[in-house]
């Protein structure tokens, strides 16, 4: 919180201020945890077609999920999430299932 020693209205306006900035930030986590639900949702639900390969899960996700999805997101989510925690497993060579955890995730995304 900022404070400025002078007139008291205008440390008051600086709290506000303050206050919004962090309302702001706090909503613009909310939306990007949204976002990574839809993005994650549609991985799973592609994987769980059948035994993918991960340039088409990429494709169709990013034509899916236009506003959010690039290929660095979906990377991110991909193999730093979705794959590590056990959601998605590898076959062999880029393709890729979903595992039952991972339909339980879906189930809850759903």
């Amino acid at each position: 919180m900022i404070r400025i020693e002078g007139e008291p209205g205008q440390a008051d306006g600086l709290h506000v201020r303050e206050k919004s900035r962090r309302h702001i930030r706090m909503g613009a986590n909310r939306m990007k945890d949204q976002e990574r639900d839809v993005l994650r949702k549609t991985i799973l639900e592609l994987v769980k077609k059948g035994h993918v390969h991960y340039t088409d899960i990429e494709k169709r996700a990013v034509a899916t999920c236009l506003r959010l999805a690039t290929s660095n997101t979906i990377r991110k989510q991909f193999y730093h999430y979705l794959l590590p925690n056990g959601y998605v497993e590898r076959v062999s060579r880029g393709i890729h299932r979903i595992t039952q955890k991972g339909e339980k995730l879906l189930e809850i995304l759903n």
